[in-house]
Protein backbone atom coordinates (compact mmCIF):
# COMPACT_ATOMS: atom_id res chain seq x y z
CA UNK A 1 0.00 0.00 0.00
CA UNK A 2 1.03 3.30 -1.30
CA UNK A 3 0.49 6.66 0.90
CA UNK A 4 2.62 9.81 0.73
CA UNK A 5 3.92 11.22 4.15
CA UNK A 6 5.54 14.73 4.60
CA UNK A 7 8.82 15.92 3.55
CA UNK A 8 9.02 13.61 0.11
CA UNK A 9 8.62 10.46 1.76
CA UNK A 10 6.56 7.26 0.58
CA UNK A 11 5.97 4.67 2.94
CA UNK A 12 6.13 1.21 0.79
CA UNK A 13 6.22 -1.87 2.09
CA UNK A 14 6.48 -0.57 5.57
CA UNK A 15 9.42 1.43 4.76
CA UNK A 16 9.93 4.93 4.49
CA UNK A 17 11.50 5.67 1.41
CA UNK A 18 12.93 9.59 -0.01
CA UNK A 19 11.01 10.46 -3.20
CA UNK A 20 13.32 12.19 -5.34
CA UNK A 21 12.05 16.42 -5.86
CA UNK A 22 12.23 15.90 -9.35
CA UNK A 23 9.40 13.83 -8.99
CA UNK A 24 7.38 15.98 -6.59
CA UNK A 25 7.27 19.58 -8.42
CA UNK A 26 10.36 20.76 -6.11
CA UNK A 27 13.29 21.53 -7.65
CA UNK A 28 16.55 19.69 -6.14
CA UNK A 29 20.29 21.44 -6.11
CA UNK A 30 23.62 19.21 -6.55
CA UNK A 31 24.68 19.83 -3.38
CA UNK A 32 21.23 18.28 -2.06
CA UNK A 33 21.39 15.59 -4.10
CA UNK A 34 24.96 14.71 -3.53
CA UNK A 35 24.10 15.25 0.35
CA UNK A 36 21.34 12.54 0.41
CA UNK A 37 23.40 10.02 -2.13
CA UNK A 38 26.35 10.29 0.54
CA UNK A 39 23.60 8.90 3.27
CA UNK A 40 22.47 6.55 1.32
CA UNK A 41 26.01 4.96 0.62
CA UNK A 42 26.29 5.66 4.30
CA UNK A 43 23.17 3.42 5.10
CA UNK A 44 24.28 0.73 2.77
CA UNK A 45 27.48 0.24 4.07
CA UNK A 46 26.02 -0.39 7.56
CA UNK A 47 25.17 -3.80 5.83
CA UNK A 48 22.33 -4.05 8.55
CA UNK A 49 19.51 -3.06 6.17
CA UNK A 50 16.65 -5.66 5.06
CA UNK A 51 16.93 -6.91 1.65
CA UNK A 52 13.59 -5.03 0.31
CA UNK A 53 14.64 -1.59 1.70
CA UNK A 54 18.67 -2.17 0.59
CA UNK A 55 17.28 -2.59 -2.98
CA UNK A 56 14.97 0.86 -2.98
CA UNK A 57 18.17 3.04 -1.57
CA UNK A 58 20.15 1.52 -3.97
CA UNK A 59 17.34 2.27 -6.71
CA UNK A 60 17.12 5.64 -4.96
CA UNK A 61 21.40 6.45 -4.99
CA UNK A 62 21.22 5.61 -8.27
CA UNK A 63 18.94 7.58 -9.64
CA UNK A 64 20.55 10.74 -7.65
CA UNK A 65 23.76 9.65 -9.23
CA UNK A 66 22.32 9.90 -12.61
CA UNK A 67 20.61 13.46 -11.66
CA UNK A 68 23.62 14.99 -10.39
CA UNK A 69 25.88 13.58 -13.30
CA UNK A 70 23.39 15.07 -15.83
CA UNK A 71 23.40 18.64 -13.60
CA UNK A 72 27.42 18.06 -13.67
CA UNK A 73 26.97 18.04 -17.65
CA UNK A 74 24.43 20.80 -18.39
CA UNK A 75 27.18 23.36 -16.06
CA UNK A 76 29.34 21.89 -18.59
CA UNK A 77 28.03 23.40 -21.56
CA UNK A 78 27.68 26.92 -19.67
CA UNK A 79 31.52 27.43 -18.82
CA UNK A 80 33.41 29.60 -21.08
CA UNK A 81 37.03 29.74 -20.66
CA UNK A 82 38.80 32.76 -21.88
CA UNK A 83 42.19 32.03 -23.63
CA UNK A 84 44.86 34.70 -24.57
CA UNK A 85 45.86 34.32 -28.38
CA UNK A 86 49.55 34.86 -29.68
CA UNK A 87 48.66 38.17 -30.59
CA UNK A 88 47.19 39.39 -26.69
CA UNK A 89 43.79 39.20 -28.07
CA UNK A 90 40.99 36.71 -26.34
CA UNK A 91 39.00 34.25 -27.50
CA UNK A 92 36.35 32.00 -25.88
CA UNK A 93 36.54 28.34 -25.91
CA UNK A 94 33.65 26.11 -23.79
CA UNK A 95 34.90 23.63 -21.53
CA UNK A 96 35.09 20.84 -24.17
CA UNK A 97 37.40 22.52 -25.77
CA UNK A 98 35.52 24.37 -29.15
CA UNK A 99 36.36 27.61 -29.96
CA UNK A 100 33.45 29.78 -29.95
Amino acid sequence: MYRLTCNNYKEISGYLIQIPNHMTNEKETFETSIKRLEQIVSELERGDLPLEESLAKYEEGIERLRRCHSMLEDTKKKIVMLTKNPDGSLKETDFEGKRH
